[in-house]
Parts: structure tokens; sequence; C-alpha cells
């Protein structure tokens, strides 16, 4: 939840400009009460601003609503609206809830448990650089729980890694050497692939 260098004048400011329904004062409204900066603390006044941001489609918003229902913070615990708002703050693109939206699936927190859709959102999420997740597919794609190992992809994500860090934090050799001359292959241009798109995102993001 956001906050700001000199939270008393913002605060100040923010409440001028969010009760003239600007969206982003809204949203910092809601950021400041949650943690109390400028403020004081008020976990349901933080709900109240940042419903009418998120309802405006503020993704950050929509992501914090979804934090303090899962929590019970200035609202009752609702796993279900938990999930609800950070899968509308996914689909807009935010990776921090394309991260708790796959989360939610994987774990079967206020959605069904699959593993499909969490699989489908941690690769959103790792394609827009989220290292965490990277390393969370690599496990994954060791072979865990219900998601078959899949050595193909896990060479391709532990070399975005590599790729990442510019080192060997997690060794290729050993792994390159389970697979025959076209499964290699096909590994590396996976990596090649999702490379382009992670840097895809990185220059959109740079833009916007």
């Amino acid at each position: 939840l956001g906050t700001h260098p000199d939270p008393i004048e913002a605060a100040y400011w923010f409440a001028n400009a969010a009760y003239q329904g600007h969206v982003n004062s809204q949203f910092q409204m809601g950021a400041l009460y949650f943690n109390g900066d400028g403020l004081v603390k008020d976990h349901s006044l933080a709900f109240h601003w940042s419903l009418l941001a998120a309802s405006k489609n503020h993704l950050n918003a929509q992501l914090n609503l979804g934090i303090m229902y899962s929590r019970g913070l200035g609202v009752p615990r609702n796993d279900q609206k938990a999930y609800e708002w950070y899968e509308r703050a996914a689909s807009g693109g935010l990776k921090d809830g394309q991260v708790l939206t796959g989360m939610a699936h994987y774990d079967g927190r206020g959605v069904n448990q699959d593993f499909e859709q969490a699989l489908k959102w941690f690769h959103l999420a790792a394609e827009q650089g989220d290292l965490d997740i990277q390393k969370l597919l690599v496990k994954l794609y060791s072979g865990d729980k219900e998601i078959p190992a899949d050595l193909t992809k896990e060479y391709a994500w532990r070399s975005i890694i590599n790729t990442t860090l510019g080192n060997q934090e997690i060794p290729l050799s050993e792994l390159g050497s389970q697979l025959d001359e076209v499964e290699l292959a096909k590994a590396q241009n996976l990596s090649l692939s999702i490379w382009s798109r992670i840097q895809r995102n990185l220059k959109h993001r740079l833009e916007n």
C-alpha cells in the first residue's frame, strides 16, 4: 500500500482532490489511512477510499481491496471477495495482482484450486520480470504437487533467471544433460521467446 514522503502535507492535498472525485487521490487517501501516514490509522476509511478508486478501475486500489478482504482489515474477512479484486487487478495487467491471483488458485483460497490457472497467472507475472515468481516456476516445473515435471520449461526459466542476474545462480549444465538435442534446442528457443516478451513488457512500462 502506497506511501508519500511528506504524508501530513500529502493528506491535505489528497483529501481536497479526493473529495472532488480525483481517482488517484482517492487511492492515496486509502493508502494514507491504511498506513496511518499523516492521518490517524483507520482501516474502515482506508477501505472506503480504496473502494471508490477501485470502482473507477484503479488497479492498485483493486489490489489493496483484495489485501484488506484477505486480512479482514476495515471489512470482514472474505477470501472470495479478496480473490475477485485480485483478479480484477490482474486482468488489468498489474503484476502483483497476477501474483496473488495465481497464489489464490494454487492454494484454493477464495476460488477452486486450479494449478493450470495458477500457472497462467504466474507466467504473466514472471514475464513482467517478477524474479521470485520466476524462481517459483523453476520449482514447480521441477515437479510439485499435481504439476507434472517439465524439464524443458524448467531449463527455460532457469536460463531466464541467470540472464537477469548476469550469473549462473542456477547451474544449467546438469539439467541440460538430461535433455536430448531436440529438447535442449526447444528449451533454448523457449527461453529466447520468454526473454523477448519480458523485454517488450519492460519497454511498455517505461513508455507508460
